[in-house]
């Protein structure tokens, strides 16, 4: 059903408001609110509304990268994109042995607010819902093999 769907929904508006609910409300939950319940539901919902950009970030990519370049983009921005990983804990722990809690939670919430509201200011993420252009393969000769001898 969500594959039907998907192709006719703007891609700009899934991405953005899926980053914006997912992101900075889980943190100020954790900080702000003292029932686990709710702070269980606030993350529920924040998962359901990530669960649409790394579809839209995979379309992009194999729209939009040239096939003979796939292994050279995707190889390096998987390698970041994971070694970032254990940063991140680093970095909270750093910040809430020297901070309280409530207030390292604000931080990083604050943090991850101003980086989902870029898509907002910087004009290149609109191109999200522009077609893709269309790639194509240079031409290349057929290969001749040289008789041996």
């Amino acid at each position: 059903m969500l594959a039907l769907v998907a192709p006719r929904v703007p891609r700009f508006a899934v991405f953005t408001v899926g980053f914006l609910i997912a992101g900075a409300p889980r943190f100020v939950a954790l900080a702000a609110v003292d029932r686990l319940w709710a702070v269980y539901l606030i993350s529920f919902v924040a998962g359901l509304s990530i669960a649409a950009v790394n579809p839209i970030l995979g379309a992009l990519i194999y729209e939009r990268v040239p096939e003979e370049l796939r292994a050279r983009v995707l190889g390096p921005a998987h390698a970041i994109s994971w070694a970032g990983i254990p940063l991140g804990g680093l970095l909270a722990g750093w910040a809430t042995a020297g901070l309280a809690f409530p207030v390292a939670c604000l931080l990083f919430g604050g943090a991850y607010l101003l980086v989902t509201l870029a898509p907002f200011v910087a004009p290149a993420w609109r191109e999200l819902d522009r077609p893709s252009p269309t790639v194509h393969a240079p031409e290349r000769e057929p290969s001749r093999v040289v008789p041996a001898g």
